[in-house]
């Protein structure tokens, strides 16, 4: 039985022969070296490893999907097939970005523009830490601590995404990892003004059925408004989670009036417009020779290794994969949005920065990230590369002619989240082999460009 009611059973091969024939194989091209890597903070049960299907993902309870699960953040976190050494994935997760609303000095915070990257691809602006462990049902001593929020949602609107079956249940897959993190700690400041009130449930579901969804990670984040230190603000929620909402709104509020020295409406204060993004540092085969690119009617970012070769030493191709119409070459990973905050999945804007000289830098404030994911960029922020106003074509930036360690981000549509208010999106990690073109052949001097990405919005494509 299917948990998600929205999901439907995903055809990789399909995603990826439209996107393969996109794609025009090219002249080699120089890297650049490989840059520094973010560290982790560490605090007990902080990391876990889902490993359900035939994807292994190491898991941080700060936000964290495809993270080394050692703590160490040092190697990738992220492979496919599980058991082998082929690497798809360093690290990813959320990163959210809003304008708060009321006006000073009611809301000493009205009118501020302020953000929490849980994923930060350079480490040096982490704002989340984790607020509960990562708890896997396919550990047993987890299954025997469960904490109360971490079931299968029942008795809210999350709870309509799952089978009534399943609800209230430890496990809505066949291994569910679950934990909890936020960015309201004003200890964690570093390129932003102070934290924006936002607390992330996570829920990760996974399956071996039916084909083609063994390859396949469900990523579920509910995001709440905890800025508000009134309990029955929280009453919408899930009679399981509202207790530690109510704490965390007591606790937000109490340390940012200390820090600050402010007093926040008791009540708290409503986010909007706001916008939440996944993001990702793939390392897909070898890492300095990756580009990302979008699929915008799929909602759906993907990355991969600019020669399809064989990857680093050691790596394997099981033919049960990686045949026929595909052929055993380094894969694709794909980040696809199948529910968006108030709907289905689509992407707000798509972009690639570049862990390198040139290119578009990570995000290195809220400030820019705010204006990233809004798709309203300035000069300052990072050169766009694709023609059009980027809050209209919903692509910023993509790496082009010279593969580079890339990272990449998706937003979703734009969000408001009163006090206590929440809002789910659901994004699938995709992970599937290349597409066999006649006549394309890998050799050392393969370097597929990603091309033009508005193709596949032309409907006579």
């Amino acid at each position: 039985m299917h948990a998600l009611r929205s999901m439907r059973k995903l055809s990789a091969g399909v995603v990826l022969a439209a996107f393969a024939a996109s794609l025009i194989p090219a002249t080699a091209s120089a890297w650049p070296v490989k840059g520094a890597k973010p560290q982790f903070k560490l605090f007990a049960a902080a990391f876990g490893l889902m490993a359900v299907n035939r994807v292994s993902l190491g898991i941080g309870a700060l936000g964290n999907v495809g993270v080394d699960p050692s703590g160490r953040g040092t190697t990738q976190g992220g492979f496919w097939p599980r058991g082998t050494i082929d690497n798809y994935i360093f690290n990813s997760g959320i990163q959210v970005a809003g304008q708060i609303q009321g006006t000073k000095p009611t809301n000493p915070w009205g009118g501020d523009t302020a953000g929490g990257l849980f994923f930060d691809a350079t480490g040096l602006h982490e704002h989340s830490e984790g607020v509960e462990n990562v708890f896997n049902s396919a550990v047993p001593s987890d299954v025997a601590s469960w904490p109360s929020d971490a079931f299968v949602p029942q008795g809210d609107a999350v709870a309509d995404l799952y089978a009534a079956p399943l609800q209230g249940l430890v496990s809505a897959s066949q291994g569910d990892v679950h934990f909890i993190a936020w960015e309201g700690n004003p200890a964690l400041i570093n390129g932003r003004p102070h934290p924006l009130g936002i607390l992330a449930d996570h829920r990760l579901l996974a399956w071996n059925y039916p084909a083609g969804n063994q390859d396949v990670v469900y990523v579920v984040v509910t995001l709440y408004n905890i800025t508000s230190g009134n309990c029955s603000d929280y009453a919408s929620a899930r009679p399981g989670i509202q207790q530690l909402l109510c704490a965390q709104g007591q606790k937000f509020q109490a340390i940012n009036d200390a820090k600050f020295g402010i007093t926040l409406p008791t009540g708290g204060y409503t986010i909007g417009p706001m916008y939440m993004a996944y993001g990702a540092d793939p390392d897909v085969g070898n890492a300095n020779d990756n580009y990302a690119t979008v699929n915008l009617p799929f909602a759906m970012g993907m990355a991969y290794d600019a020669t399809f070769g064989k990857g680093t030493g050691g790596w394997s191709f099981d033919p049960a994969i990686f045949a026929p119409p595909f052929f055993a070459g380094v894969g694709i990973v794909g980040m696809k949005y199948l529910k968006g905050p108030d709907g289905p999945g689509a992407i707000q804007l798509f972009t690639n920065t570049v862990n390198a000289t040139g290119g578009t830098p990570d995000p290195s404030t809220t400030f820019v990230l705010y204006r990233d994911l809004a798709g309203t960029p300035i000069q300052s922020d990072g050169s766009c590369n694709i023609p059009g106003v980027p809050a209209q074509t919903h692509i910023c930036y993509v790496q082009k002619a010279k593969f580079v360690d890339i990272r990449m981000i998706e937003s979703s549509s734009a969000l408001t989240l009163a006090p206590g208010e929440f809002k789910t999106v659901v994004i699938a990690l995709i992970f599937a082999p290349p597409v066999a073109l006649p006549g394309f052949v890998p050799n050392a001097t393969t370097n597929v460009d990603p091309g033009d990405p508005t193709w596949t919005n032309s409907s006579d494509s």
